[in-house]
């Protein structure tokens, strides 16, 4: 900064504000314990990046787990519900890495209790719970190492184990939970009573093992939600039985992020796969005598009956520990752009459980979000999480300083970006259909297209900023337009000119060769693995998608690459076996 420029008012407030933040950041040191309150995927993320701190003997680190489980990728337990994927397909921890490191595993424990001031988390270990991997054990008192392994503090009537650990950083990785709407028959109260049988929320795989009895029986699911979710079951359940029915508030399901014609397309899509949409609020819940259910009511409306009702009425960010504590919580724990939930640089959240917003006055992306003007960012969504965890590991290391068995340590790590692009995509095998937003959110839109094909039932929809930069698109059953604004859109180009010519990518007529199938594309976008780094390890020996993504990651989050991967492998195998095939 030039020193003799004067600094304007919220410039000035700006800078006072960081130097603050920097000044009440607590120094990491080596050998602190690190606890992750948490199992699902991203938290899973997290602990491979601080592997290597791990084993270094730099960090050490406890992961507590709600569910017997060890981590799995939640956002494909639908296409497990129906047969799609196998279990071992789901998992996204390596255990035996986990053991070998030194990582301590709580399964089946919930931590009750945060205390700030004396850097203690307190743990219900249910009697069935497991601890996994490292040398502390809890055979009723003392740790057998380290003054931060837990320590056993009573059993209360249930037999549940409290238990205590000392931490000195604390990420909070605690997920959404799904909201249970007001329904007659129904405990409506989050983490309530459970549900009547045969009623299942679809977010961990015990319900998906219910769903899929009730699928491999030919049985009828009803879902309740019109959200990408709620549509994404549906339509998993019809190709799979035939058949389903969605209830829907709306006119028209995904009425929140399609605009009224491209949502009358995505009906008829779902329609033709054997999905009849109901436009109806719900109203109550039928059981039978043995209690389960029959039919979901519905105002003004004949009851839905069937087998199975799914419930897809969106999530909500777990805050409860994180308020109990006397962290901000808003929409969820707020954070700001270095994840950091408290000043001192102790306390983090990240994932569906935490939501950026700084107080920097000069930061307008937060400024925005906190107005309202701009929305937080979506949960449910594996790529920002997985690029959240990757970041705090890099943060981690820079903090600690050089590796003395290295002689050098990481550069220091910018803060996360205050707005970044995100990308919905409806997964499914009938209906192509994605809607990418830049975030920034400008209050006008400087110029656009809008193309529509009602007998294909196809629409692309783009919108641009004044720079000519993409500010939102939806495209349904047009992938190669898809994939050009995809790249646009990480890439930050500008599109000018004539903008039909992105009608040309799917066409039959002068339809050329789109820039987005080079090596530099990327493939899967939630690990941000591109083709050229899936080629290599193609090239070098993986031969199917698991050996590929225990390679690369790719295709262990949403799937939706999975048909792209299975492609380049076969054009592997082609090229082994047809002389003269590229």
């Amino acid at each position: 900064m030039n020193p003799d420029r004067q600094l304007n008012g919220l410039e000035a407030e700006s800078m006072a504000f960081r130097a603050r933040r920097a000044r009440a950041k607590v120094p990491f040191a080596a050998g602190e314990h690190l606890v992750i309150v948490g199992c699902g995927p991203v938290a899973a993320r997290l602990v491979d990046d601080v592997l290597p701190m791990v084993q270094a003997g730099r960090l050490r680190v406890t992961v507590i787990g709600a569910e017997e489980h060890l981590a799995y990728n939640r956002i494909l337990v639908g296409e497990y519900a129906v047969g799609r994927v196998s279990r071992e397909a789901l998992t996204i921890a390596d255990l035996d890495a986990w053991r070998r490191a030194g990582i301590q595993l709580l399964l089946g424990s919930e931590v009750t209790g945060l205390d700030r001031t004396r850097r203690r988390v307190t743990v219900r270990r249910n009697p069935a719970g497991a601890l996994a991997g490292g040398s502390a054990t809890l055979p009723g008192g003392a740790p057998t190492s380290g003054a931060s392994a837990p320590y056993a503090t009573g059993v209360d009537g249930d037999g549940a184990t409290a238990v205590e650990l000392t931490w000195d950083r604390l990420v909070l990785a605690t997920g959404a939970r799904p909201v249970r709407p007001n329904l007659r028959g129904m405990d409506p109260s989050p983490d309530g009573a459970d549900l009547p049988d045969g009623v299942v929320a679809l977010r961990c795989l015990e319900d998906a093992e219910r769903v899929r009895a009730v699928v491999d029986n030919g049985g009828e699911v009803v879902v309740l939600g019109g959200g990408v979710l709620g549509v994404e079951a549906a339509l998993a359940a019809a190709e799979t039985t035939g058949r389903a029915t969605l209830v829907h508030a709306g006119t028209h399901p995904m009425e929140r992020v399609l605009s009224e014609t491209t949502a009358q397309l995505v009906t008829g899509w779902l329609n033709k796969a054997g999905v009849r949409c109901v436009s109806a609020r719900a109203v109550g819940v039928t059981v039978d005598d043995d209690g389960r259910f029959t039919a979901l009511e519905a105002a003004n409306q004949a009851p839905v009956t069937g087998d199975l009702l799914v419930l897809s009425c969106g999530v909500q960010a777990r805050t409860a520990l994180a308020e109990r504590a006397g962290l901000r919580t808003r929409h969820g724990i707020v954070v700001d752009h270095e994840l950091q939930a408290d000043v001192e640089g102790r306390v983090f959240a990240l994932g569906d459980c935490a939501e950026v917003l700084c107080r920097d006055p000069a930061c307008e992306p937060c400024v925005r979000r906190a107005t309202g003007e701009l929305p937080s960012a979506p949960a449910g969504m594996i790529a920002p999480g997985w690029r959240q965890a990757e970041y705090l590991a890099a943060r981690f290391q820079a903090e600690l300083g050089p590796d003395p068995s290295e002689g050098q340590g990481s550069p220091l790590v910018e803060p996360l970006p205050a707005h970044e692009p995100s990308l919905l995509r409806l997964k499914a095998r009938t209906i192509d259909l994605v809607v990418l937003e830049s975030g920034e959110g400008a209050a006008t839109t400087a110029r656009g297209i809008r193309f529509t094909d009602d007998a294909l039932h196809q629409d692309l929809h783009a919108e641009l900023e004044p720079d000519g930069r993409l500010r939102r698109a939806v495209v349904l059953g047009r992938p190669r337009a898809l994939a050009y604004l995809s790249s646009a859109l990480e890439s930050g180009r500008t599109l000018r000119g004539d903008l039909t010519y992105l009608l040309s990518l799917d066409s039959d007529w002068a339809a050329p060769e789109s820039e987005t199938t080079g090596p530099e594309s990327v493939v899967c976008r939630c690990a941000g693995v591109t083709r050229a780094a899936l080629e290599t390890v193609i090239d070098e020996g993986a031969d199917s998608t698991e050996a590929v993504s225990a390679a690369t990651r790719a295709c262990t989050g949403c799937g939706t690459c999975r048909p792209e991967i299975q492609a380049l492998l076969a054009q592997r195998v082609k090229r082994l076996t047809v002389p003269g095939a590229v």
